[in-house]
């Protein structure tokens, strides 16, 4: 092979390469969490409101106020029945979500995904356990929150891993298809000429 058809190939499978995997280096808008964390915070709100309506008619019996959530069947069950949510609010999230708390409801506290973390990014925020509730091992803390700054660390080097595998990938791809067409047009030239 000539040395300027070699690094015609090269050239060209680099941009190729480019052209496909420059994509897949952007952060998308909608990135993931972000429904994630509109469905903690709407939750987080709803029961915020449900305590302080307990407290407004005098109703707090210790069981009646909600301090910590997690997706357990009981605390579900309570705020279906008390209407705080339907259960398609829950459904409709990833399946990788699993809400659970930060704090308490009583005072501060707010829902948090397992996976996706917190909006917040208040400073101290990962140094605070969080409780969460799975079907095999129950209750459960995970020691520190994942914040929104280290959620978007997290995606982008997801995103650049992502995109160097495409390039890396389409590159060598391109290479030995564009090595194999010129293989076969020079086969095909010969044939033609004798």
């Amino acid at each position: 092979m000539q040395k300027t058809q070699l690094i015609v190939i090269l050239f060209t499978s680099l941009i190729i390469a480019s052209v496909i995997a420059i994509p897949n280096f952007r952060i998308p808008r909608s990135v993931p969490g972000s429904h994630c964390h509109s469905q903690g915070s709407l939750l987080s709100r709803k029961i915020h409101e449900y305590n302080w309506n307990m407290l407004d008619k005098k109703e707090s019996a210790p069981g009646r106020i909600i301090k910590i959530f997690t997706e357990s069947p009981e605390n579900l069950q309570i705020l279906q029945s008390s209407g705080i949510i339907d259960m398609t609010m829950l459904h409709t999230k990833s399946s990788v979500c699993n809400y659970g708390t930060v704090g308490d409801f009583s005072d501060d506290g707010f829902i948090v995904c397992e996976y996706h973390g917190t909006v917040r990014d208040d400073e101290g925020l990962d140094r605070r356990d969080a409780v969460f509730y799975g079907k095999r091992q129950g209750q459960f803390v995970v020691k520190g929150v994942l914040t929104r700054s280290k959620w978007y660390t997290k995606l982008s080097r997801m995103t650049m891993l992502t995109g160097i595998k495409v390039f890396v990938i389409t590159f060598i791809l391109a290479v030995a298809l564009q090595h194999v067409g010129l293989m076969i047009i020079h086969k095909l030239i010969k044939k033609l000429r004798h």
